[in-house]
């Protein structure tokens, strides 16, 4: 009597454990990450299955922080420079007496730079009046196409400088309120007087609040 014939299944193709791919980050650029791919056999059930994919996408970003006394190629071509490895941030020291004025140098990392983030690291409400600084940044926007952060702290090297102290956490609580919501294109009332920039784009402004040692 002839034997039968046993079915055979195609051979199946067992895919690599990693994999790398790209993906577009919230500045507009792709950045490597690492997929897992699972479709092991579950061996405590005899059958193989066929688990989701999932994925690790590095937390991480990088940035860097210039101390503003380099030549102004230097710093075009440092920050050309970090953009092209990968740099997330470019950040600039705020003290107007030790370094150079940041705010002219920003404008410069911004034309020179198509995708980094930009700030300062970090101002201060003292030396700085906020509706200046308001004003400053949303023109940087406007420069920038949207890529700045504001970096703000209670000053120390810019006012130890000067022989003052730092200010203290209300006036760095309002001030940096007044500067978010002045870039944005919103109202505020300052000093018992309403203020608004009709003529801002109104872009997103991030905040970063620098501190430490005891609370003021």
């Amino acid at each position: 009597m002839p034997r039968k014939q046993r079915r055979t299944r195609p051979a199946r193709t067992r895919p690599s454990r990693m994999t790398r791919t790209t993906e577009p980050t919230a500045c507009g650029w792709a950045r490597p990450i690492r997929t897992r791919l699972c479709g092991l056999p579950a061996r405590s059930s005899g059958r193989r299955a066929n688990l989701p994919a999932y994925t690790f996408v590095s937390p991480m970003d990088f940035g860097f922080t210039l101390k503003p006394d380099h030549s102004l190629e230097r710093v075009a071509s440092l920050t050309r420079l970090a953009e092209s490895a990968g740099f997330t941030y470019g950040w600039l020291f705020d003290s107007h007496v030790l370094w150079k004025e940041p705010y002219v140098l920003l404008a410069l990392m911004a034309q020179n730079t198509k995708r980094m983030r930009l700030g300062t690291c970090v101002t201060n409400p003292a030396t700085r009046e906020p509706t200046v600084t308001a004003s400053v940044l949303a023109v940087l926007q406007e420069l920038s196409g949207g890529r700045m952060d504001l970096g703000i702290g209670r000053g120390d090297s810019a006012r130890r400088v000067l022989g003052k102290k730092p200010t203290d956490l209300a006036m760095l609580e309002e001030a940096t309120q007044v500067i978010r919501d002045l870039c944005e294109g919103r109202e505020v009332t300052y000093e018992g007087t309403t203020l608004r920039f009709d003529w801002t784009g109104k872009q997103r402004l991030p905040v970063w609040i620098a501190g430490y040692g005891p609370k003021a």
